[in-house]
């Protein structure tokens, strides 16, 4: 696919799922882009499928992935492999269309999902106090309200257990 098809594909499936002026907005590119490019509606309405490779790197990537490709086409047909030290890769048989909007989901939610999991990983440790003290000339580090109410939001969902501490009495 030539990288005019590919643009105007993603302006299509933001013309078709953004919201507010980013809809708006790609309307008028995606028609205006079309004419200079002389591309036609029907040649990007094209159901022909494709083979397509995704590369990921861990389990819950993978599983990200999977979720958005049965999300996107509504069928589970992925398959996974890795061939020596190549990097993990899903496979698919998808619409020029559907190859994008995976493309467009993955990497945003791959990096929507980094940064929930710090967040997760960080309301953890405080609501379990898994730090050590501060040293008299230490200052708690700083965050600002709106974390601290993200993340006392996040502890709040998490379980309350404690460890148990077996102490063994000498006799």
């Amino acid at each position: 696919m030539d990288k005019r098809k590919g643009l105007l594909l993603k302006l299509k499936t933001l013309a078709e799922r953004g919201e507010g002026g980013e809809k708006v907005n790609a309307e008028e590119a995606l028609k205006r882009l079309m004419v200079r490019y002389g591309y036609t509606a029907e040649e990007l309405e094209s159901e022909e499928k494709i083979e397509c490779t995704f590369r990921y790197r861990t389990k819950r990537e993978r599983l990200l992935l999977f979720q958005i490709i049965y999300k996107v086409t509504n069928e589970r047909d992925v398959s996974f492999f890795k061939r020596g030290n190549e990097q993990n890769k899903a496979r698919s048989f998808l619409t020029i269309e559907q190859q994008m909007e995976v493309e467009l989901f993955f990497d945003f939610y791959k990096r929507l999902y980094a940064k929930e999991e710090k967040s997760l990983f960080s309301a953890f440790v405080h609501k379990h106090m898994i730090f050590r003290e501060l040293m008299d000339d230490e200052e708690p580090m700083e965050i600002s309200s709106e974390e601290r109410r993200k993340l006392a939001r996040i502890a709040s969902g998490l379980d309350d257990a404690t460890p148990y501490r077996q102490i063994e009495v000498s006799k």
